[in-house]
């Protein structure tokens, strides 16, 4: 899932539209919190390039994800 406001989950959209081909079908809104989620082989895709990127990691975050 991938929480935001609107407006940045509109900037997710539009991102990950352009690189991955995926758009949102189905945004939940819960209070003044968005969310939406990403199937499974989509979210691989996505993760596989966030893990590529040469960065710091919390250990205590990505390790439940690796």
């Amino acid at each position: 899932s991938i929480l935001g406001t609107e407006e940045f989950l509109g900037w997710i959209n539009r991102f990950f539209n352009s690189i991955y081909g995926i758009s949102i079908k189905n945004l939940y809104k819960q209070g003044n919190i968005y969310s939406y989620q990403i199937s499974s082989l989509q979210a691989r895709k996505v993760l596989t390039d966030l893990l590529a990127v040469d960065v710091p990691k919390l250990k205590r975050k990505w390790d439940k994800v690796c």
